[in-house]
């Protein structure tokens, strides 16, 4: 980042600056090698640094004090280890990672990962651990439905929002029947379930939920089925159930008759449940589904701001860690913050 040849009185000079100028330092630093682009899945509107970028930048903690309070919430705000070698970097940026323990990341909120059989407890040692509070879990686990149960009844009681694909074929069956009192986002690509249909919007994982995102080019034709059937047989839905978002990710505007979602309102048993599909558009487009708590649609494009549909945002500023299917059986070099 700086030329090796400085004079001690010009680098004396660069550690005395002011924090909000080495702030705009690297803001531009970072601006000038780019970010990462996350796996779709992920929906954190969060930029990811480069490893290269992570590792010189922590080397310049020892400029000053000022350097250092500056640097380490650009670096570890949000991480994205998708591969060993990425992590390896940012381990190696700092002989004290080695001795952290899996209750680290005390502020990790958002948590975005992929398990397999290796990393299976690893992941549940993390969530499990005491004080732990991830508001938002994003579980991409191709192995068997229930590996992944310990995972999310760990987070019991701390979720607010939830990304699993399918719905409900991938909630482990002894989560899927427990009452999660804060989970009102519920997010997947597609839905599939039994020739009944709606049977899996009564289980009390979802008696709380408020909002369902899902794709429409992979789940409107379930949805129409679905829209159709429970015309004919009504029955109670959540009490709190508002909104279901169908997402276009292919950028063409929808001209969707048979749904006919344009005024958004529909009577579906003893309650009406809202419906809206929009254009894909961009992170910065997106505005608040909520205001003054009532729901509104908004502009949604394929990666969804979970922070977004949160009451007055609250969340935005929360930390994020995306994790690589590959992680660790053991942790404790990789939990930081």
């Amino acid at each position: 980042m700086f030329p090796n040849n400085l004079s001690t009185q010009a680098i004396t000079s660069i550690g005395q600056l002011p924090v909000e100028v080495i702030e705009l330092i690297i803001e531009h630093y970072i601006g000038s090698t780019g970010v990462l682009e996350p796996n779709p899945l992920n929906s954190a509107s969060k930029s990811y640094l480069h490893p290269e970028t992570s590792r010189d930048l922590l080397a310049l903690r020892l400029l000053s004090k000022s350097w250092s309070a500056a640097i380490v919430p650009f670096v570890y705000k949000a991480l994205y280890l998708n591969t060993a070698r990425k992590s390896g970097i940012l381990l190696g940026s700092s002989s004290n990672t080695s001795h952290l323990d899996v209750g680290a990341l005390p502020n990790l909120t958002h948590l975005c990962l992929v398990t397999n059989p290796d990393n299976i407890l690893a992941f549940t040692e993390l969530c499990a651990a005491e004080g732990r509070k991830i508001r938002f879990l994003e579980l991409i686990s191709p192995g068997a439905r229930d590996q992944c149960s310990r995972i999310i009844m760990a987070l019991k009681e701390s979720l607010e929002a939830i990304f699993i694909d399918p719905i409900p074929g991938r909630i482990p069956r002894g989560v899927i029947n427990l009452n999660f009192n804060n989970l009102r986002v519920v997010r997947c690509i597609t839905c599939i379930s039994s020739p009944s249909g709606y049977a899996w919007l009564q289980k009390p994982i979802f008696k709380n939920m408020e909002v369902l995102i899902i794709s429409y080019w992979h789940a409107n034709t379930y949805w129409k089925r679905l829209l159709e059937l429970l015309q004919q047989r009504p029955i109670t839905l959540p009490s709190k159930f508002k909104r279901i978002v169908l997402v276009n990710s292919k950028g063409q505007k929808l001209a969707d008759t048979e749904m006919d979602l344009a005024n958004g309102d529909g009577d579906y048993g003893d309650k009406d449940v809202r419906y809206g599909y929009r254009r894909a558009a961009r992170i910065k487009k997106l505005t608040f589904l909520w205001s003054n708590n009532e729901p509104s649609i908004a502009s949604i494009c394929d990666t969804v701001d979970f922070d977004l549909l949160c009451p007055e945002n609250r969340l935005r500023d929360n930390s994020c860690f995306s994790l690589p299917p590959h992680a660790r059986h053991n942790l404790r070099g990789t939990t930081h913050v």
